[in-house]
């Protein structure tokens, strides 16, 4: 069975309780995280 996902960088930080939540999309890029996603078995759209 394969798992696709699609990963959405989609910064905003409108309702939330601190600042810095609209740093996380490219906190995920920085950190490379679609060659980690895909060691899992998971196919990143």
């Amino acid at each position: 069975m394969n798992s696709n996902i699609s990963l959405i960088g989609a910064p905003t930080d409108i309702g939330a309780g601190s600042r810095g939540a609209s740093m996380g999309p490219e906190a995920l890029r920085v950190a490379n995280i679609v060659p980690v996603l895909e060691s899992l078995g998971l196919q990143v759209m």
